[in-house]
């Protein structure tokens, strides 16, 4: 039962709200960006968005297969071969070599992505897009092989080239945690624990080249070691 007092509130609210918005219409309007606005409103439609958005994992495969093929082309094209002479050979099997890393660590992602997705059939939003940004980070990848492969002595090279790859290792990290959350997969500890000690040796890499570039160069060779071992046990 309202009482009197409770009445008079709501016409003062009543009037206040007329002379903003103008006539019931408006009222109504504003009243429903008022709740969309409400946290437990927006928790309520993200929880509704991810469980109703799902697609097919046949669609994230196949856009990641195309983006790693073009992100492999590219990075080949941005190595700039000098002479092919014989007082450049030095520089010629490092330039090799440091593509032969970035190389082996596309394709252990490619393979390790696979992994992931093995045993589920659906995905979420959150996983799409994550996967999105994973691939983002990828493709610098060619970005950040150019400059180490030609200036492999300076730490600047080094440097940019942990950022990328330590970005790309925390991604795949949380591609998968977020894809085992959802699709309620019970992670090998080892995998966890593997994944995100690799995450942390890219990023070490930055501080400890400038102590030596040849600490942050032996870790771009561990990494890809590590993943390929845990891959050929993974790998369905």
């Amino acid at each position: 039962m309202i009482s009197a007092k409770d009445s008079n509130h709501c016409v003062d609210f009543e009037k206040s709200s007329s002379s903003v918005f103008g006539n019931g219409r408006y009222l109504n309007a504003a009243s429903v960006l008022i709740l969309l606005f409400k946290p437990w409103m927006i928790r309520c439609l993200i929880f509704l968005l991810n469980t109703l958005y799902i697609m097919r994992k046949e669609r994230i495969d196949a856009i990641t297969d195309a983006v790693l093929a073009i992100i492999v082309t590219l990075m080949v094209l941005e190595i700039k071969m000098p002479e092919l002479m014989a007082e450049n050979a030095p520089k010629i099997l490092q330039q090799i070599l440091v593509y032969a890393i970035s190389f082996i660590t596309i394709a252990i992602l490619w393979l390790s992505h696979h992994s992931i997705f093995v045993h589920t059939e659906t995905v979420s939003i959150n996983v799409v897009w994550i996967n999105f940004f994973l691939l983002f980070a990828t493709s610098l990848i060619p970005l950040a092989t150019a400059p180490l492969s030609e200036h492999f002595q300076e730490r600047s090279s080094h440097i940019f080239y942990g950022l990328v790859v330590g970005l790309v290792s925390f991604l795949y990290s949380l591609l998968q945690d977020q894809n085992a959350r959802n699709s309620k997969i019970k992670l090998r500890a080892a995998i966890h624990w593997v994944n995100w000690s690799v995450c942390t040796l890219y990023f070490t890499s930055i501080p400890l080249s400038y102590f030596s570039i040849y600490f942050s160069a032996a870790i771009f060779v561990l990494c890809p070691v590590i993943y390929f071992k845990l891959s050929r046990k993974t790998i369905a």
